[in-house]
């Protein structure tokens, strides 16, 4: 049995979002920070959505 690969902790929030995205999307930065940290990250979840917004389409559920 191998060790975990080590990995920096931005690239694993990122990875976070990204499968937490797969799973709820469309999701809102508040949606996130709600589900991650129980709403109190919400300036860290913002940070974090910037750093992926190359990544990232915006839709328009509502309409």
């Amino acid at each position: 049995m191998g060790a975990w690969p080590s990995i920096e902790p931005e690239q694993a929030l990122q990875e976070l979002v990204r499968r937490y995205l797969r799973a709820y999307g469309p999701a809102a930065v508040e949606d996130f920070a709600r589900w991650c940290w129980n709403g109190e990250g919400r300036s860290q979840a913002k940070q974090l959505f910037q750093s992926m917004k190359d990544e990232f389409e915006e839709v328009d559920v509502e309409g």
